[in-house]
């Protein structure tokens, strides 16, 4: 992904005060850490992404650069993407950061704040290119992000948001997490679902189909 943010710091989401965490066992602990060691420094999570977009992006780019454009040719931005991540998934990503910094974690390093019972979610902006001209065609912050139950006419709206800003300064992303109770309940009937990702002139709902769940421990 060339988008670059840094995420040590801003990953730690602080929510409510509540006791409540979620309930992996140990040995489900171990195999996230060790997941996330095996990647060090690598992003964990399932990533999802607007292939169109990246693919026109792509596209746009090559023809900039190999002089094929007409005058005045816009290359689009690259779309949102969306990093999801269940707590074990959390772990594993912060057991990738840790290891990919030199820095060990292991068991017990793992906090009740890391196994809140909650899905989160990193949704990245749409970025103007790096070459080729973009006069702000599809590029946009991200402003809000909801989960939608698979009909969309039922939304969750999230606990908490941090803001993700990388090296284009006038846009950014979100860090966002939703109770895992409230996807436990938009679920009832389909267990897919979108996550919506809404910016200021555009929005892309991402289905997360059942090929993905694997993917979600």
């Amino acid at each position: 992904m060339r988008i670059r943010y840094s995420l040590i710091a801003v990953f730690v989401l602080s929510l409510s005060a509540r006791a409540q965490v979620a309930n992996p066992t140990s040995d489900q602990i171990s195999a996230a850490i060790s997941k996330g060691i095996q990647h060090a420094g690598q992003s964990q999570g399932l990533l999802l992404v607007d292939n169109a977009r990246q693919f026109f992006q792509a596209f746009g780019e090559y023809g900039a650069m190999s002089g094929n454009l007409k005058p005045g040719t816009q290359v689009p931005a690259t779309g949102f993407q969306v990093r999801i991540f269940t707590p074990l998934e959390w772990i594993a990503q912060l057991a990738s950061q840790a290891a990919g910094s030199g820095r060990t974690f292991t068991p017990n390093n793992v906090t009740p704040e890391m196994l809140r019972p909650v899905l989160r979610v990193a949704a990245f902006p749409s970025t103007p290119p790096t070459v080729g001209l973009n006069l702000g065609l599809d590029v946009s912050s991200v402003t809000d992000v909801l989960l939608k139950d698979a009909s969309g006419n039922n939304e969750v709206r999230p606990l908490g948001r941090v803001p993700l800003v990388n090296r284009y300064q006038h846009v950014q992303g979100l860090l966002v997490a939703f109770s895992l109770d409230d996807l436990a309940r938009i679920r009832q009937a389909n267990p897919e679902f979108y996550i919506a990702v809404v910016g200021k002139d555009a929005s892309k709902d991402f289905k997360i189909k059942r090929k993905f769940f694997s993917q979600l421990p």
